[in-house]
């Protein structure tokens, strides 16, 4: 599915960001993140 997040890739490198806490000890990376079937979905290293 192609939408404007997804851009029709499966992968993509994009800034994450966690507001609730940290992600390996820092508020924000940059770093590969796939994505769901429908693409609504962001996950990074495994996670939402």
């Amino acid at each position: 599915m192609i939408n404007q997040l997804t851009k029709g890739e499966s992968k993509r490198v994009m800034y994450v960001e966690n507001k609730d806490g940290y992600i390996d000890e820092y508020s924000a990376h940059i770093g590969w993140v796939t994505f769901s079937k429908t693409g609504k979905t962001v996950y990074y290293k495994g996670h939402l």
